[in-house]
């Protein structure tokens, strides 16, 4: 999977089929075939930006990055017909560039996307070295702060692995004391409410 976003593919596969006959063309010229459901197999990572209406001041988000995961894997399928990635323990060199922009994107009150691009990544356990980076400014004074991935949680887990199809949206929440971040996976699957605390 390539550090550059533009670069990404978003690989798909069809479930198993077996014991299927020859396509065919029915009596009323409908073209019939092998059903194929195609699936995602990489994972989808997503994030928003909303901020505590009792902030009064400008807040803009620089930049996200995300670092210390692995871009490298085969996809291989089990006897049973599923599907698995044995992933090579190879972090990425260069930061996956989530969010980074000459435009700052504005913290407001309503949730809007930071990015309107899936960034597809590996499907993994996330380890330690798994971080996301956050470059925000508030009131004209610059922070950066970092996170282990694998920390944060919703209302139910702690989201400690990237599932293969599954779109995770990270809300960074500002707040006036704490970033929070709320990340939900979509269809794919979605998982939701991810809390990060300063």
């Amino acid at each position: 999977v390539p550090a550059t976003t533009a670069q990404q593919y978003d690989l798909m596969f069809s479930d198993y089929a077996e014991n299927c006959n020859n396509a065919s063309i029915s009596e009323y010229g409908e073209y019939k075939g092998v059903p194929l459901a195609f699936n995602h197999a990489l994972s989808s990572i997503k994030f928003q930006i909303v901020k505590n209406a009792k902030i009064t001041g400008t807040a803009t988000l620089k930049s996200i990055t995300i670092s210390g995961v692995n871009y490298k894997g085969d996809l291989s399928w089990n006897a049973d017909g599923s599907e698995a990635w044995t992933v090579t323990n190879e972090a990425i060199a260069t930061p996956y560039t989530v969010f980074a922009g000459g435009t700052e994107q504005t913290f407001t009150t309503t949730e809007t996307l930071a990015q309107d691009y899936d960034v597809l990544l590996l499907p993994q356990v996330l380890t330690d070295d798994a971080k996301v980076t956050i470059v925000y400014k508030l009131d004209g004074t610059e922070y950066t702060k970092t996170f282990k991935l694998n920390t944060l949680s919703n209302t139910s887990e702690t989201i400690s692995e990237w599932k293969m199809g599954t779109r995770y949206t990270y809300v960074i929440s500002l707040d006036a004391d704490i970033i929070y971040f709320a990340p939900k996976p979509a269809t794919w699957t979605d998982v939701t409410g991810i809390v990060i605390a300063l």
